[in-house]
C-alpha cells in the first residue's frame, strides 16, 4: 500500500528529538522531551595522571617549538608548525597530545 491509502511513510530526517506519529490520537495525550540530548564532544579528553616513558616523544615535539630552529633566514617565525602522532589504538596518542 502507499501512504496515500493509509500506511504512515516511517522516513525521518532531522533533529526533531522526539516524533510521535500516529493516524489518530484523542482524549489527554501529552508529550514531554525531558531529556535533552547532549552535544558531540568537541575537546580533548582531560590530561592522564602518571604520563610516564614518553620522555623521547615529548623532546621530539618540543624541539619543532623551538623558536631558534623555527626562525627563517629573515628572523621571522612560520605561521603555523604541525605534527602527526599516528599508531595502533590504545599505544598513548592522544595522552601525549594533551600532554
Amino acid at each position: 500500500m502507499s501512504p496515500s491509502q493509509g500506511d504512515a511513510d516511517n522516513d525521518f530526517t532531522g533533529g526533531a528529538g522526539a516524533v510521535v506519529q500516529a493516524a489518530q490520537m484523542s482524549g489527554g495525550v501529552h508529550v514531554r522531551v525531558t531529556e535533552v540530548p547532549l552535544p558531540p564532544p568537541r575537546r580533548l579528553p582531560p590530561a592522564t595522571k602518571g604520563f610516564i616513558d614518553r620522555e623521547l616523544h615529548i623532546r621530539q615535539l618540543d624541539s619543532l617549538l623551538d623558536e631558534s630552529d623555527l626562525r627563517t633566514s629573515d628572523g621571522k617565525l612560520p605561521v603555523v608548525t604541525i605534527s602527526t602522532a599516528s599508531g595502533s589504538a590504545g599505544l598513548g596518542k592522544t595522552a601525549l597530545a594533551v600532554h
